[in-house]
């Protein structure tokens, strides 16, 4: 979607990769920088802007080592808590997997309240009125 221009031309279009973690991140942006410095992408802005962006967001969960790091590349605006309630686990497991990010010792308070609310709400910002 990056490399492919999507996000570029439709830049009111928000995307939500849910269930896949956060650990892709800056494996994706490194790949994306090398291709840059070897001169075989074209894009409009840095790979890491994309996700900065506002338009990107990536569910997680709170026992995720990776979510750090990846806050670190691009900050916590693209990140939001995911969880299979009421699928495929128990309220209880839903509240402990909260607890986890709640605890989580390297996550700014900040960031644990962006994760745990703020970004879902921009995500699914006026969604009804678009389906």
């Amino acid at each position: 979607m990056i490399v492919d221009g999507v996000f570029d031309a439709f830049p009111n279009l928000r995307v939500g990769f849910l269930e896949g973690g956060t650990s892709w991140i800056p494996m994706v942006i490194d790949r994306l920088e090398r291709e840059l410095e070897y001169g075989g992408l074209r894009i409009k802005r840095k790979p890491e802007d994309y996700f900065k962006s506002g338009k990107m967001f990536v569910s997680c969960e709170g026992n995720e080592k990776a979510l750090a790091y990846a806050i670190e590349r691009v900050g916590p605006e693209p990140f939001m808590f995911a969880s299979d309630f009421p699928h495929e686990i128990s309220l209880d497991n839903c509240m402990e997997e909260i607890n986890e990010i709640v605890e989580r010792h390297d996550l700014k308070d900040a960031h644990k309240e962006a994760i745990l609310g703020e970004n879902a709400r921009r995500f699914y910002q006026n969604l009804g009125r678009h389906l």
